[in-house]
């Protein structure tokens, strides 16, 4: 018969990963959201490791650590979609659902100016608008030009909401 020495045999052990965490775990369907995954034991090579937004296979960006690993949302419809984390032909590692939630839509304004020095409170009117938690005013000049210093930007405080 055959014989194997130890010494013709290499064996590579590794752990599968386990995800401890996916911030944040919603965005909006037109995609662009940033999430990050973390987890113990992530062994990927940035360009074999892919983000699987059901079918869909996105690149990853390099978190911040070894530990952690960004993707970016496609676009997709309203509704939940499973992520997954691919690497090297290994079997995924499930993350979790991420809930793709309609982008607000802003219907009136109440009032719609207010003075520069700010304070005014205003009701926003319109649809789609659970996850917002805060908003920005931006004021441009009403005329064509691109210079930056014509442009405001204010971030504004949301007091209470309603549905």
């Amino acid at each position: 018969g055959n014989s194997i020495s130890a010494d013709s045999v290499h064996l590579q052990l590794s752990t599968r990963a386990h995800v401890l965490s996916m911030s944040p775990s919603f965005g909006y369907a037109m995609g662009g959201a940033v999430v990050t995954v973390r987890s113990s034991h992530f062994h990927h090579q940035p360009n074999a490791t892919v983000c699987l937004w059901g079918e869909a296979r996105i690149p990853i960006m390099n978190g911040e650590s070894r530990y952690e690993i960004k993707c970016i949302s496609p676009p997709h419809a309203v509704g939940d979609v499973p992520l997954s984390i691919a690497s090297d032909g290994a079997a995924p590692v499930y993350v979790g659902n991420f809930s793709y939630v309609a982008e607000p839509g802003i219907s009136m304004l109440n009032p719609s100016h207010g003075s520069v020095e700010g304070g005014t409170q205003m009701i926003i009117t319109g649809s789609d608008m659970t996850n917002i938690t805060s908003c920005i005013f931006s004021i441009e000049s009403s005329r064509n030009e691109t210079s930056d210093d014509r442009r405001v930007i204010v971030d504004g405080e949301i007091l209470s909401a309603t549905e």
